[in-house]
């Protein structure tokens, strides 16, 4: 890490603590790739989404430190890292925070013992037994982690609103404030009914938003103080300082969005306290106001933003957030507008005869591609006419206004279930016809880790959990997930090995603060991680539920080993807890396994991935025989299909009922996550009925759980397009080796498109 900003860092490393890999040990792997799991796929999306951007004076320091030779700087054309570029990256960061708290607590430290542990660590990511998660491969050892503290490499975190009447704006600037930086958060609704909303007094003062996360941050604050006696409303907002759209975020990378989504934030919080003054805010009021924090992130800052609401099952307006009865409604109101007029029913009769012709095809076919060309140009079509009548424009306008378009998409809801009180039945309507509520038991949470193990009430402060359900989590509390990938190792010693260098970087990242003290209390105190696993279907379909069960149980008392050896080393709690099951995102298909507990839906299938229509790889893909085509929705990107087969034996979510997804669920949760098992259960039609009884079964052995309708049709440009294995073996015939600016990456015979999973990198 070199720190070159003037800004004031959160986190300062000390020169005499950056810790260096042996160069002589890095020389071995300068111009290789590892033996990436889907080949060029897993290649492009490392590319797309971790791979940092290096200088050409970078690039030369490292030839001079690891090949001991000069470059020219002419003939240099690498802009991104290469992934052995990332893991020392990783792996010094790793080693330099370490170095110095363990120095700093005047504990002993050798290099030479540390570069044994570092080399290890760099072999054990360069051959995907373990990874950081995707924003730890983003963001250790940089600069960015020094300015912003360690909210860059935390997953997930949570903020209660149990305390809203002591400081009403706190909560929400919180979930702000880390949204902004990447962090999924979750919110409960426990300050309903708390606070009275008073009509805000004006002031003759400009609002001048500064161009930082902090100025957004305070405009927020001004707006929701100014409605309990806090404060006042300025009498005008002044965005003019935010920078233009299109303009680089050097510390994050990527575009400026311009000051538009935290003005409509802003217009979008007035209305909405407006129409709550002189009244209680309720639990409505809470997951609103998050969820336009939500929108404008997601709009403003180039980042993925994900939340998560916890409400009572008792709550109805609760549990009606989600419902789109009105908004269907509204859309039979406007097509019946549409089928009066005869221009428009004649066309559509058209469009369905055309349409009919689609019977049988595959999404992937040509003819596919050619008849919805026709059917979108008769779309086209039937829009500018409705968009001519008065009566279907104030439909659409009723229909853009509605909450589940504007803002209430931008959280999953989640009710907290009491044990043998709950009518899951009665919530389960709610969650066949609108796809949530998700069910969660905050009694099992805090009273206990694994459920093999005795109630333990480590967790007895615990208010809630992280998006995706894998993480208990405090008050204001962030954590740090890593993953592992069993079925990568040779043997169960191999894997418990790896799980003491998975431990290694999180347990580091404990060490290191946020820019937010409230939120250091807490992390200091449990120093919670997430060591997780992925792969875990093909893990099961490999060596059955008891073997897993063995490998589960293992690995859960190593980590605990290490945690009682490590943390004594560092002069640090123990981990409150340690373990869990992530979704995975997109780092398992740098691996090529799926995420978490995720089971294939084919065979089969074409992975699609999006890529900015200005990139260069577009080209080079092109010219190598992928289907590149522009983005439906969004026409600055362009998707890319490269074809895909689940490891042989593995277990496709069509032959997996939802008891039997249901059983591994639980055994994870049993004998391998002391935190939560991120567990969305795939169920086919017929099972829909018996979901509120598979949930009353299993009531007490659960932690957390959602359900999702296994949908196995294609649908044009989804991530997952299945496809037979004469489309497999068709679209594999035509491609050729891509070359990347020195890189060449070619295909064999098995689902790699590196050749032996090895590829040459030169430098021109």
């Amino acid at each position: 890490m070199s720190l070159t900003k003037r800004e004031k860092p959160v986190y300062s490393l000390r020169p005499e603590n950056r810790f260096k890999l042996d160069a002589q040990f890095v020389r071995d792997y300068v111009g290789a790739q590892p033996a990436w799991g889907y080949g060029l796929l897993s290649y492009v999306t490392f590319k797309r989404t971790y791979a940092r951007r290096v200088t050409k004076e970078e690039i030369m320091q490292q030839a001079r430190l690891y090949l001991g030779t000069d470059l020219d700087p002419q003939n240099i054309h690498q802009t991104t890292e290469e992934y052995w570029q990332t893991c020392v990256r990783v792996v010094e960061g790793v080693s330099s925070i370490l170095k110095q708290h363990v120095r700093d607590t005047g504990q002993p430290w050798r290099d030479e013992e540390e570069q044994h542990h570092a080399q290890e660590m760099f072999r054990r990511m360069w051959a995907f037994k373990f990874t950081p998660p995707g924003r730890g491969m983003w963001g250790m050892g940089t600069e960015a982690l020094e300015l912003k503290g360690s909210a860059i490499l935390n997953n997930c975190g949570f903020v209660s609103t149990e305390r809203l009447a002591e400081n009403f704006s706190e909560p929400f600037c919180t979930l702000m404030d880390y949204s902004m930086l990447g962090v999924g958060m979750g919110f409960d609704l426990l300050g309903a009914g708390q606070v009275w909303l008073r009509q805000a007094a004006r002031s003759e003062e400009t609002f001048v938003v500064s161009d930082t996360r902090e100025g957004w941050i305070d405009a927020v604050r001004t707006l929701l103080n100014a409605y309990v006696g806090q404060g006042a409303l300025p009498h005008r907002w002044d965005f003019s300082k935010i920078r233009k759209e299109g303009l680089p975020l050097k510390t994050f990378g990527g575009t400026a969005s311009g000051p538009s989504p935290l003005i409509k934030l802003v217009e979008k919080l007035q209305e909405l306290c407006e129409r709550y003054v002189d009244r209680f805010v309720d639990g409505t009021f809470i997951t609103d106001v998050m969820n336009l924090i939500g929108v404008c992130v997601v709009a403003g800052n180039v980042r993925r933003s994900s939340e998560i609401a916890l409400g009572s099952p008792e709550d109805t307006a609760f549990l009606a957030l989600k419902n789109n009865d009105a908004l269907n409604a509204l859309f039979g109101q406007q097509y019946a507008t549409a089928a009066a007029n005869p221009e428009w029913s004649a066309l559509e009769k058209k469009v369905q005869k055309i349409r009919a012709s689609l019977a049988g095809l595959s999404v992937l076919d040509e003819k596919y591609a050619q008849i919805q060309a026709k059917i979108d140009k008769l779309t086209k079509t039937q829009n500018a006419i409705l968009i001519q009548l008065p009566e279907w424009r104030d439909r659409q306008a009723e229909i853009n206004a509605h909450p589940l378009m504007t803002h209430r998409w931008a959280s999953n809801n989640t009710v907290m279930c009491e044990l043998r009180r709950t009518d899951y039945a009665a919530i389960m309507e709610h969650t066949l016809r609108n796809g949530e509520p998700g069910y969660a038991w905050p009694q099992v949470f805090k009273q206990f880790g694994r459920l093999a193990d005795p109630a333990n009430n480590k967790d007895k402060k615990a208010k809630g959990f992280n998006p995706c359900g894998e993480q208990t989590l405090h008050d204001q509390e962030l954590c740090c997930l890593v993953e592992t990938y069993p079925t990568k190792h040779e043997s169960l010693d191999d894997f418990l090995m790896t799980l003491k260098y998975a431990y290694r970087y999180a347990k580091a990242v404990t060490l290191i603060p946020t820019h937010n003290p409230k939120t250091n209390a807490v992390m200091v105190r449990n120093r919670r991680i997430g060591t997780s696993m992925a792969g875990i279907a093909e893990m099961y379909s490999k060596m059955g539920l008891s073997e897993c069960i063995h490998w589960w149980d293992l690995g859960y008392r190593t980590i605990q080993h290490w945690d009682e050896e490590y943390s004594a080393w560092l002069g640090v709690n123990l981990s409150i807890k340690t373990t869990s099951i992530k979704p995975g995102g997109t780092t398992p298909l740098l691996v090529g396994v799926e995420g978490g507990l995720k089971l294939p839906t084919s065979q089969y299938y074409m992975r699609t991935i999006r890529i900015d229509h200005i990139s260069p790889l577009i080209k080079a893909l092109q010219d190598a025989g992928y289907r590149v085509e522009r983005d439906r929705t969004t026409p600055r990107t362009m998707v890319v299909y490269f074809p895909c087969k689940a490891p042989d034996g593995v277990r496709l979510a069509t032959e997996t009922t939802v008891w039997e997804q249901a059983a591994i669920f639980t055994a994870l949760q049993r004998h391998w996550s002391d935190n939560m098992v991120s567990a969305t259960l795939t169920f086919q039609a017929h099972e829909a009925k018996d979901l509120a009884r598979l949930v009353q079964a299993y009531e007490g052995q659960w932690k957390c759980v959602s359900f999702l309708p296994l949908s196995t049709h294609g649908f044009l440009q989804a991530p997952y397009t299945p496809c037979t294995k004469e489309q497999y073996e068709e679209a594999r015939a035509k491609l050729a080796p891509v070359t990347f600016d020195g890189l060449t990456v070619g295909h064999d015979t098995e689902d790699k498109f590196c050749s032996g999973g090895i590829c040459e990198v030169g430098v021109k």
